[in-house]
Order: C-alpha cells, then structure tokens, then sequence
C-alpha cells in the first residue's frame, strides 16, 4: 500500500469512527492486511478503527 492510500483509508476511517458505519469486505486475513499495509504505526491505528467494534461474518 502506498502512503497516500494508507492516509487516506486512516483519514477516512477516523472520521467515520464512532459517527457511521463501514463496511469492508476482503479476502485478506487480518495479519494480511498489516503486512499490506506496510508501515506499522499506521497499520496499528488502521485496524484498531477496523477491529474496535467491528462485526466479522
């Protein structure tokens, strides 16, 4: 992932949290996606805002 789209996933997610839902699909396991993501502080704060109060099926 590159930085602009890992900002801009964090930006969008920040604003969203706790104010409205998200839905993401993904065929990635959660340790996929911080390995995708590449940098971790941001993968830490990306998934955090993901995985807080999220609901998996």
């Amino acid at each position: 992932m590159q930085d602009e789209t890992r900002f801009a996933l964090l930006d969008i997610l920040e604003d969203r949290y706790g104010n409205s839902s998200v839905i993401i699909t993904s065929q990635l396991t959660i340790k996929t996606w911080y390995n995708s993501i590449d940098e971790p502080t941001l993968a830490d704060a990306i998934m955090d805002r993901l995985t807080a109060s999220a609901h998996r099926l």
